[in-house]
């Protein structure tokens, strides 16, 4: 081991602290109406949506493997990414 380890072992490694317990997660945002039949498009993929969202803006946030579609703030579905 050379001499700067030794060194960052000895002075530094009680500062260090653990790694979070969860990954990062890549996510991404887009905003969309949705369409007459209850969907909104993401990502060239559609995504019900509760009806009383019909013609109205909502916002999506999808990562690897979840859509989250909010409207008005409020978590209003939530699906499996295709």
């Amino acid at each position: 081991m050379g001499r700067r380890w030794r060194r960052l072992l000895e002075e530094e490694i009680h500062t260090l602290k653990p790694l979070p317990a969860l990954a990062y997660v890549q996510e991404e945002f887009h905003e969309g109406m949705v369409r007459q039949d209850n969907h909104v498009r993401f990502r060239d993929k559609y995504y019900s949506v509760d009806g009383r969202c019909c013609g109205k803006d909502v916002q999506i946030i999808g990562s690897q493997n979840l859509v989250k579609i909010y409207f008005n703030g409020k978590l209003e579905e939530t699906h499996d990414r295709v």
